[in-house]
C-alpha cells in the first residue's frame, strides 16, 4: 500500500550515497593529481584528446577547491542535513495518506479511536491559534478548518481530517516522538514493533553485531543532524557510516509502512472488509 512511499525513500538515501561518492572521488582526484594538474597548460589545445580533456577540466577545478577538510565537513553536513529531511518527509507523507483514509475506515467522527479524535480537536485548536498571513499555517483558511471539524462533530458521513493537526508539536522526530505521533493516530505498541521488525532486527544484526536498538540509531542519527544543522563541527563521520545511517532509515520506514498497513488491515477486518492488497510481513 505505501510502496510507493517506501521506494522513494530508497532512492533519496540511494542519491545522498551516490552525491558523496562522486565528491569523494573528485576530492580524491584533485589531491592525488594536484601536480600533474598544475602543469596543465592555461589553454586546451585545438584538436585536444579526451584524456587532455579531462585533465584540463580538472585542472581548472583547482582554484574553486576549497580545503579538504572544509570540504569533507561540507559534505558531511550536507548529507546528515538531506537525510533527515528525507526522513521527515517520509513521515509527513506517511501520516497524510493514513489521515486521508481514516474517513474510509471510520465512517463517522464519533468512531474513530479516542486518541484520534482528541488530538485532533487538540491540534485544531492550537492551529486556530496561530492562522495568520505568516507562519506554518498560512495556506489554511480559517473558515474552511472550523466548517469541516463541524461537519465531523455533526455526524455527519463524508467528513475530513486536518494533517496539520498531527504535526503541531514541531520537535525532531526522534524515536519517542515518532511512537507518540503513531499512538496520537491509534498505532499501539509502535516502539515494540519497529525493534522487532524483520528489516530492523536484520540491520542491527548485520550491522551492529546486535548491539543496538532502533531508538539508539534514530538518537544517534538525529545528534549528528543537529550538530551538523546548528553548531560547530569537529569530526565527521566517514562515508561507510553515513551510508550505514541511510540504511537504517530505508529499514525504518519499512517498519513504520508495515505497522500502518497493519492497523488499516486489522480495522478493514473488524469491518469485514478484505483487504484488496496486503504487503505486511507477520511478526515472529
Amino acid at each position: 500500500m505505501f510502496l510507493h512511499l517506501t521506494s522513494r525513500l530508497r532512492g533519496e538515501v540511494a542519491t545522498v550515497q551516490k552525491a558523496l561518492v562522486m565528491a569523494d572521488g573528485v576530492r580524491n582526484l584533485l589531491t592525488n593529481l594536484r601536480a600533474s594538474l598544475l602543469a596543465v597548460p592555461p589553454e586546451l589545445s585545438e584538436g585536444a584528446d579526451d584524456k587532455s580533456r579531462a585533465e584540463y577540466g580538472l585542472a581548472t577545478l583547482l582554484p574553486q577547491e576549497p580545503g579538504k577538510r572544509d570540504w569533507q565537513i561540507y559534505d558531511h553536513c550536507a548529507a546528515l542535513t538531506r537525510l533527515y529531511s528525507v526522513y521527515e518527509q517520509f513521515i509527513g507523507e506517511l501520516v497524510g495518506e493514513y489521515v486521508r483514509l481514516l474517513p474510509k475506515l471510520y465512517v463517522k467522527y464519533s468512531d474513530l479511536p479516542a486518541c484520534v479524535a482528541n488530538q485532533h480537536r487538540i491540534g485544531i485548536g492550537h492551529i486556530l491559534l496561530k492562522i495568520g498571513e505568516k507562519g506554518p499555517y498560512k495556506d489554511l483558511d480559517e473558515d474552511v478548518v472550523v466548517r469541516e471539524l463541524a461537519a465531523g462533530l455533526s455526524g455527519a458521513s463524508g467528513y475530513s481530517l486536518l494533517t496539520n493537526a498531527f504535526f503541531i508539536d514541531r520537535q525532531n522526530l526522534r524515536f519517542s516522538m515518532l511512537c507518540t505521533l503513531l499512538g496520537q493516530l491509534g498505532l499501539s505498541n509502535c516502539g515494540g514493533y519497529i525493534n522487532r521488525h524483520f528489516a530492523i532486527a536484520n540491520f542491527i544484526k548485520d550491522e551492529r553485531a546486535g548491539n543496538s536498538s532502533a531508538e539508539k540509531e534514530l538518537q544517534d542519527f538525529i545528534e549528528y543532524r543537529n550538530e551538523a544543522a546548528h553548531r560547530k563541527v569537529d569530526n565527521v563521520i566517514g562515508l561507510d557510516a553515513i551510508a550505514a545511517i541511510g540504511r537504517f532509515l530505508v529499514a525504518l520506514g519499512e517498519a513504520i509502512s508495515d505497522l500502518v498497513e497493519e492497523g488499516i488491515l486489522r480495522r478493514r477486518m473488524e469491518l469485514g472488509i478484505l483487504a484488496e492488497r496486503f504487503a505486511w510481513v507477520p511478526q515472529k
